[in-house]
């Protein structure tokens, strides 16, 4: 095939049933959605959005994608990995849960059930179930051997965008659109309380919870990070430093430190103990998206959407690496190619190519 003809047949995959684009080809980006860190610290699993909605694991320390998990049809919203790291779940606006063997790539259920975008995934700590959360307000939790629903949980009025578990598996902890925080036994699914009531009218985006189990940050559409006790609902404090939006919050997994990510473009690191911004951390050059520390506590990730992940030392605040998915046409060189239109030529740029100034 001629090489105007391959661009031709990509503007035709870039364009809908309707007959509208889905994107601009000079618009063309891989924004990072989520990511997560194995279990043993050595690699990362980011989701991506671009031409081709994906999964990517890199290998930490030799800097190379290990596997691609390609088979949802819209974007992946949540990608978490179970105790062992032998199981990564995914879940994606195709309404879909896909469960994947991480040694293989191999996917071994697809778990229909949800009406609307499955926004959130995570495995138990300590055993093989699946929770996920949707836009169609309901939380499922999944037998992720035998593929089953084993409850839905209702209650939510709006998107629910964030679960997490406790540390002992014995609870599951929801945030949503609707402003609210509801606690649930991950055993029966049923609704213990609704922790955080949402009187403060602020959508939560994001909930991480700390080691001990005993606080809940939340995050969303408003400036401010808010900590909660999770036995009381009561507000703990408020932390105050980004000035825009704040997608996501993780946990250290060993101590009371926080790390936030916001539309402001930077990564915040915060003593949860007594309120203190211990670090401001510049890098990204568009909104931060996602933020994880690395299971044995020594770095931390952030994904953007620049369409970069950075790894960051935690006791220097150094940048480590920085991945970076190649673009479909990376380093092609189409240097005196002719018959091609000037759209098409910046078409190809925009996804990798280059072109040398001739003399």
């Amino acid at each position: 095939m001629l090489l105007k003809d391959k661009i031709g047949d990509l503007h035709q995959k870039l364009i809908n049933e309707t007959g509208n684009y889905v994107r601009s080809l000079q618009g063309y980006s891989q924004h990072i959605r989520a990511l997560v860190f194995s279990p043993d610290s050595k690699s990362i699993a980011h989701s991506s959005s671009g031409i081709k909605e994906s999964v990517k694991l890199w290998d930490i320390n030799k800097k190379n994608i290990i596997e691609t998990f390609r088979e949802h049809k819209c974007i992946v919203w949540s990608v978490h990995f179970s105790s062992n790291g032998e199981f990564m779940v995914t879940c994606s606006g195709d309404r879909t849960v896909r469960i994947w063997e991480t040694k293989t790539g191999k996917c071994l259920h697809t778990l229909w059930g949800h009406t609307n975008w499955v926004r959130c995934v995570i495995f138990n700590p300590l055993n093989f179930m699946v929770a996920s959360s949707s836009d169609d307000k309901t939380i499922k939790l999944w037998d992720i051997y035998t593929a089953e629903c084993l409850h839905t949980l209702t209650g939510h009025q709006n998107w629910i965008r964030s679960i997490v578990f406790s540390p002992e598996g014995q609870f599951l902890y929801s945030g949503s659109d609707d402003c609210t925080i509801k606690k649930w036994n991950a055993k029966t699914g049923e609704l213990i309380n609704t922790v955080v009531d949402g009187s403060n009218k602020v959508q939560i985006w994001s909930i991480a919870i700390s080691f001990d189990g005993k606080m809940i940050a939340s995050s969303g559409n408003d400036q401010f990070i808010r900590l909660w006790d999770t036995e009381t609902g009561e507000c703990l404090n408020q932390l105050e430093g980004h000035n825009s939006w704040i997608q996501s919050v993780a946990y250290h997994p060993q101590k009371h430190i926080l790390a936030s990510g916001s539309y402001d473009r930077t990564v915040r690191l915060w003593n949860t103990q007594t309120g203190e911004c211990l670090k401001i951390i510049h890098g990204h050059s568009k909104e931060v998206v996602s933020v994880a520390f690395s299971p044995d506590g020594l770095s931390l990730a952030s994904g953007s959407k620049d369409g970069t992940v950075k790894l960051w030392n935690l006791e220097t605040y150094e940048l480590i690496k920085t991945f970076k998915s190649p673009r479909p046409y990376e380093g092609m060189n189409i240097t005196g190619v002719t018959g091609l239109e000037t759209a098409q030529i910046e078409t190809l740029k925009a996804l990798g190519a280059v072109e040398d100034k001739l003399n």
